[in-house]
């Protein structure tokens, strides 16, 4: 299956790759992130895949493809993603 990588290039998941987890952020009066504010992707890795090639992925409705976003790893594992609009985010084992 193929992604758009933060390159804006088309890549190709690896032939071990596995959905983690993932959900769904909506704001509760329905509208998007307002203009120049942000929302936080948050994700804790599962320990037995610290150091893995993991990534976000929010699904682009309009194109009908996962669009990785950029994310950091922080010291406790957790994976943060920042974004300015709201949708379906997965976590995702690249490799």
């Amino acid at each position: 299956m193929n992604y758009l990588g933060q390159s804006g290039r088309m890549e190709t998941f690896g032939s071990g790759a596995a959905l983690i987890r993932g959900g769904t952020i909506s704001l509760t009066n329905g509208s998007s992130v307002p203009a120049g504010e942000s929302i936080a992707v948050i994700f804790q890795t599962p320990a037995h895949m610290l150091g893995r090639d993991l990534a976000i992925m929010w699904w682009d409705e309009a194109r009908g493809i996962w669009r990785e976003i950029n994310a950091t790893v922080t010291p406790d594992g957790r994976i943060i993603g920042v974004t300015n609009f709201t949708g379906t985010f997965v976590l995702v084992m690249k490799d």
